[in-house]
């Protein structure tokens, strides 16, 4: 019997060695026009209406498929997505008002625990890519009405992400200013839902800040010791 060939892995590898990742193109076209639909349709409750859905699925459709797409163009559009999601409860105030109705969220199609479940699943290199962006919505969001603050906050995924922040030097302090305007903030917004995260996230900062402590009293120390030997040896 003839033994059949051993089929070629997929893809191809060259002298034994993994094949390089395909290179991910940049399109600026794309980007200008998800952050034109996403402000036109954030214009107001009657625009929010219109063409809400349709702007909120395709702006998720490329945060879930973030693997496939630019990092630039993830970073942009996460950014779109929870500015957008602020709008969204902007757009239920003036409703509400209008019909003199309880505040709450009436858009089905644009949920706080989905986009943060969905960035809390981007990868460290891509956090880290679109870390800024995701600081500045989740900030934007923070300061908008008390609804969407309260459910942003005790979302399990949202503290996630902070902690994946934390960790990139660029975002650690705009990271904190967020913690620290929760529990101190106009709104203190600290409850039995969140006070673990809230515990666990400021004792990494502590645990930060005692090792840069401890670097920094050794450098004193051998400071001060070498300032003892010189005037020792006049």
């Amino acid at each position: 019997m003839v033994k059949s060939e051993t089929p070629a892995p997929t893809p191809i590898r060259t002298n034994g060695q993994r094949a390089k990742p395909v290179s991910l193109n940049y399109d600026p076209s794309l980007v200008f026009i998800l952050e034109f639909v996403t402000i036109l349709a954030a214009r107001d409750a009657e625009t929010m209406e219109a063409m809400g859905e349709e702007v909120a699925d395709a702006l998720q459709t490329v945060i879930r498929d973030a693997s496939h797409v630019h990092p630039v163009t993830v970073s942009r559009a996460v950014y779109y997505l929870l500015s957008f999601l602020r709008a969204s409860h902007v757009s239920v105030i003036f409703v509400s008002e209008r019909r003199n109705t309880d505040l709450c969220q009436e858009y089905d199609f644009i949920r706080a625990p989905v986009v943060l479940h969905a960035i809390s699943k981007f990868d460290g290199a891509l956090t880290k890519q679109a870390a800024p962006f995701i600081v500045k919505g989740l900030a934007l969001c923070l300061n908008g009405p008390a609804g969407l603050r309260k459910e942003i906050i005790n979302t399990p995924d949202f503290w996630s992400v902070l902690k994946a922040l934390q960790s990139i030097p660029e975002t650690a302090q705009s990271v904190f200013d967020l913690v620290e305007n929760i529990v101190n903030g106009a709104s203190p917004a600290l409850t039995a839902d969140n006070y673990e995260p809230v515990i666990a996230l400021l004792n990494d900062y502590a645990t930060a800040g005692s090792v840069g402590a401890a670097t920094e009293q050794r450098r004193d120390e051998a400071i001060r010791r070498g300032q003892a030997k010189s005037k020792k040896s006049k």
